[in-house]
C-alpha cells in the first residue's frame, strides 16, 4: 500500500503532497520525509531557477522537519484545491512566524502525529537559507518594487560601513569609544552614509519609534506607562531556583556600589548577575569583531543572542559596563556604532535576523550605579530610543517602596528580552516576503499589547486588511513617521496614507471636514491609538491630488474657495487648526483640501507642540507659542500668509510631489504635512593624509629665513 503525506513548505512552492510508494505510515521517519522533499525541490529547481540545486540542498543538510500548531496549520478546505498562490498566502500570514516543534531525523512520524492527517497540514519543512520569492503576487495598487527600495537601503547603509572600515586607515575612522566620547566624532558620524537616529544632535533625529516595529517593544512601552499592571516574580525558600525580582533588584546595587579592583571585575559581576535576569538568551562576555586581516573592529562587553527555528543566530542585546557615570563617554552611542560594525563585519552570521527582522534589540549601559536601557531596529538606518534609566545608588536598600519600584523596570526588562527571544524563534522563514513586512511598523502586532482603556476598534481595523509598502518620509528628515499603503475595499484595494504620531490627532475635526459635501478633507478611515501614547491615522488618497503651485491661478482660486472655507468651518464648530500652510493644502482637479490633523482641536484647548520650525512664517515667534494654545487669530494669520505666498511666481520649476496622490510610486513625502524634502547635506571633503600636506610656500620661507638673519 501506499502512504500520502501532505507537506508544507518554508520555500516556494510551499506545498506538496509526497506520495510513498510501499511503506506505510508507521514505518516512515523525519529523515524519509525530509529526502522526498529534497527530491521534489530538486525538480521544482529545474523550472525555477530561484531555487539551489538540489545537489547544494543536500550537500549542505539545509533541510530540517517541523510539527506545527492545529493552530497555525495550512487548511487546503480554505480554498477551492490547495493552490500554489492559497499556499503563498499561508506562508505570508503565518507560515514565516509562528511556534512549531523539532522532531529528529531518525525519529518515526508517528512518535509526533500518530496517523496522517486528514486535513490540515502540520508538517512543515524548512530550508534553512533566505531566498527571494519567484511568485510576487501582491495585491493591486501595490508598487513592486516600493519595499524593495528600502531593502536597498539598508544594504546600501551597510556597503557603505564596510567600505568605512575597509578603508579605516585612510578615512581615521574613529574606534565606537571615541565617537561616545567626542561630540565631534559623533556630528561627523552624522554626515556620513551611516548615521545612527537617536534624537541626538539634533535632537529631532530619533525617527519613527522602535515600539511601532517590535511587539515586545510596544508591551515594554505600554507597562512602563502603567507599572500597576507588571507582575514581579517572587522566589520560594522551597525552590531555590525560583527568580525573585526584587532580590536581584537589590544584589544589581548591591554590585554596581561596591569598590572593585578594575572594570573587568565589574564586568564579570555584572554578567554573570545579568544572566539570572535573562535565561531566555546566552550571554557572551567581551565579544570581540575582527576584519580579515585580523584586526580588531568592535566589541562588546556583552552581547546576547538567541536561535531561530533553524539554528540561525538572532542578535537580542548588547550591554556596556564602565565603573563610573562619568567617564568613556555615552555608552548607547558606542552600542549603537558598535552593532554597525558588527553587522559589517560578521554579516553571514546575521544575514538570516536581516533577511526576515528589522533587528529589533535591547541595549544595557551599567555606568557606575546608573543602568540605562534602550532599545533599536535597523531598517534603512539604525534607529534608537530610550526605554527606561534608573539609578540604584543614593537610597537605602531597605526601602521596598523604592527597590519595588526599580525591580519593576527590570521585570519589564525580563519580560521584553524573552518575548524578542521567543520571536526569533517563531521565525520559520526561507524565501523572502515580496513586500517586506519587517522593515515597516506591526499595527496588528501593537492592537494585541494595547491596554483595553485605549480607543480605536480592533475589529475594525483587522477588518481593513492593512498593508504598508513604501515610507513617505526623507533620510534627512527621519523623525516624520508616514507610510503609503493598501487596504481592502470589497474585493478591490484602495491606497492609503498612514502616519503615527504621538500627539492627541484632531480626529473631530478631521471627520468633520471629510464629512461635509463636497469633502473639504481626505477620507478618515481609522484612527486609534495602537499603544499609550501614539495614534495611527489611515486616511485615503485624494485621487490626483498634488501640492497647490506658485503662481497657478486654478490652484489659488482652488484654495482660496475651499481652504478659506474649511477654516470658517472649523471655527463655527469650536476647533482650530494650527497649522494652515501650503504644504497641508491638496488640490486635486476641481476641490482643495486641507490636511495634517495633529495638532487641531477645540479652541482653548489645543495648543502648538513643543518645538517648532524656526523657518517657518508662524504667527507670532516660536518661542512665545510652543506649549500655548492655538487661536482663532493665528488661524486667520496663516491662511492669509499662505495665500500671499501661493500668489508669487515659483522662483524655480517645481517637481510634482506624491502628496496624497496615486502617482507616487517613486519618490515620498518627506514629512507627516508632506513638504518638500531638505537638501542633502553637501559631501565631505576628503582626508587630506601626511603625504598631501600643501606645499611650503618657497618664496614665504626665504622670506622669514631672511628676517631671522636679519635679527641675528
Amino acid at each position: 500500500m501506499s502512504t500520502t503525506i501532505s507537506v508544507m513548505v518554508n520555500a516556494e512552492p510551499h506545498h506538496f503532497d509526497v506520495v510513498f510508494d510501499d511503506r506505510e505510515y508507521q514505518t516512515i521517519t523525519a529523515v524519509d520525509l525530509i529526502d522526498a522533499v529534497s527530491s521534489l525541490l530538486g525538480e521544482y529547481h529545474s523550472q525555477n531557477q530561484e531555487f539551489p540545486a538540489r545537489s547544494e540542498v543536500e550537500e549542505h543538510q539545509l533541510l530540517s522537519l517541523r510539527y506545527v500548531r492545529e493552530e497555525d496549520a495550512f487548511d487546503p478546505t480554505s480554498s477551492i484545491s490547495p493552490t500554489s498562490e492559497s499556499a503563498l498566502e499561508w506562508y505570508r500570514a503565518t507560515g514565516h512566524s509562528l511556534s512549531s516543534v523539532a522532531i529528529d531525523d531518525e525519529d518515526l512520524l508517528v512518535s509526533m502525529a500518530p496517523s496522517p492527517e486528514v486535513v490540515l497540514v502540520r508538517w512543515y519543512v524548512l530550508l534553512s537559507v533566505p531566498l527571494q520569492p519567484k511568485m510576487k503576487i501582491v495585491p493591486e495598487s501595490f508598487s513592486p518594487n516600493a519595499a524593495y527600495e528600502l531593502a536597498a537601503a539598508r544594504n546600501s547603509y551597510l556597503a557603505a560601513i564596510k567600505a568605512a572600515i575597509r578603508n579605516r586607515g585612510k578615512t581615521k575612522l574613529p574606534p565606537p569609544g571615541r565617537v561616545s566620547r567626542s561630540s565631534k566624532s559623533f556630528d561627523e558620524l552624522q554626515k556620513t552614509q551611516f548615521p545612527v537616529s537617536m534624537g541626538l544632535r539634533p535632537y529631532n533625529s530619533y525617527g519613527p519609534h522602535p515600539t511601532l516595529f517590535s511587539e515586545a517593544f510596544a508591551k515594554a512601552h505600554n507597562d512602563l506607562r502603567h507599572p500597576e499592571t507588571v507582575t514581579l516574580e517572587k522566589g520560594n525558600r522551597e525552590d531555590p531556583d525560583t527568580f525573585d525580582t526584587v532580590r536581584w533588584t537589590d544584589g544589581l546595587a548591591i554590585i554596581v556600589s561596591d569598590k572593585h579592583k578594575n572594570e573587568k571585575e565589574l564586568n564579570n559581576l555584572v554578567v554573570a548577575h545579568m544572566a539570572k535576569l535573562l535565561p531566555s538568551i546566552t550571554l557572551f562576555k567581551n565579544r570581540r569583531y575582527r576584519d580579515s586581516k585580523g584586526k580588531l573592529v568592535t566589541e562588546f562587553d556583552w552581547i546576547g543572542e538567541c536561535f531561530t527555528a533553524h539554528g540561525r543566530v538572532g542578535a537580542v542585546l548588547g550591554g556596556e559596563v564602565k565603573s563610573t557615570d562619568q567617564m568613556g563617554g555615552h555608552s548607547i552611542i558606542q552600542l549603537c556604532v558598535a552593532i554597525q560594525r558588527m553587522l559589517a563585519t560578521d554579516l553571514s552570521k546575521y544575514a538570516f535576523a536581516l533577511a526576515f527582522t528589522c533587528l529589533p534589540m535591547v541595549h544595557v549601559s551599567v555606568a557606575g550605579a546608573t543602568v540605562r536601557v534602550w532599545f533599536s531596529y535597523f531598517t534603512d538606518r539604525i534607529y534608537a530610543s530610550e526605554l527606561f534609566s534608573v539609578h540604584l545608588g543614593g537610597h537605602d536598600i531597605n526601602d521596598r517602596v523604592e527597590t519595588t519600584a526599580r525591580a519593576v523596570k527590570f521585570q519589564i526588562l525580563r519580560n521584553t528580552v524573552r518575548m524578542l527571544a521567543e520571536y526569533y524563534g517563531k521565525l520559520h522563514g526561507s524565501a523572502k516576503l515580496p513586500i517586506q513586512p519587517h522593515l515597516f511598523p506591526q499595527p496588528l502586532s501593537l492592537l494585541r499589547q494595547r491596554p483595553a482603556t485605549l480607543l480605536g476598534s480592533f475589529e475594525e481595523y483587522a477588518a481593513l486588511d492593512l498593508v504598508l509598502y513604501q515610507p513617505c518620509f526623507h533620510p534627512n528628515s527621519p523623525e516624520r513617521c508616514l507610510y503609503m499603503g493598501v487596504i481592502r475595499e470589497g474585493t478591490t484595494r484602495k491606497t492609503v496614507y498612514v502616519k503615527f504620531v504621538s500627539l492627541d490627532y484632531g480626529e473631530k475635526p478631521h471627520r468633520l471636514l471629510a464629512g461635509q459635501d463636497p469633502p473639504l478633507a481626505p477620507e478618515l478611515v481609522w484612527c486609534g491609538q495602537v499603544i499609550d501614547g501614539k495614534t495611527m491615522v489611515i486616511m485615503k488618497e485624494v485621487f490626483r491630488g498634488r501640492l497647490p503651485e506658485h503662481g497657478n491661478p486654478r490652484h489659488l482660486e482652488l484654495v482660496k474657495r475651499d481652504i478659506d472655507r474649511a477654516k470658517a468651518i472649523l471655527h463655527q464648530h469650536g476647533f482650530v487648526h494650527g497649522d494652515f500652510r501650503l504644504p497641508n493644502y491638496v488640490v486635486a482637479e476641481n476641490s482643495a483640501y486641507l490636511i495634517d490633523f495633529d495638532w487641531a482641536g477645540v479652541i482653548g484647548e489645543a495648543t502648538y507642540p513643543a518645538y517648532l520650525n524656526k523657518d517657518v512664517r508662524w504667527p507670532d515667534s516660536p518661542d512665545r507659542l510652543q506649549r500655548l494654545c492655538i487661536t482663532v487669530k493665528d488661524d486667520n494669520r496663516m491662511f492669509d500668509d499662505s495665500i500671499e505666498e501661493l500668489s508669487k511666481p515659483p522662483v524655480l520649476p517645481l517637481s510634482p510631489l506624491p502628496s496624497l496622490t496615486s502617482s507616487s510610486s517613486s519618490s515620498a513625502a518627506s514629512s507627516s504635512s508632506l513638504s518638500p524634502p531638505p537638501p542633502s547635506p553637501p559631501p565631505l571633503p576628503p582626508a587630506r593624509s601626511k603625504r598631501q600636506r600643501k606645499p611650503r610656500d618657497v618664496d614665504v620661507g626665504r622670506h622669514k629665513k631672511a628676517k631671522r638673519q636679519r635679527k641675528g
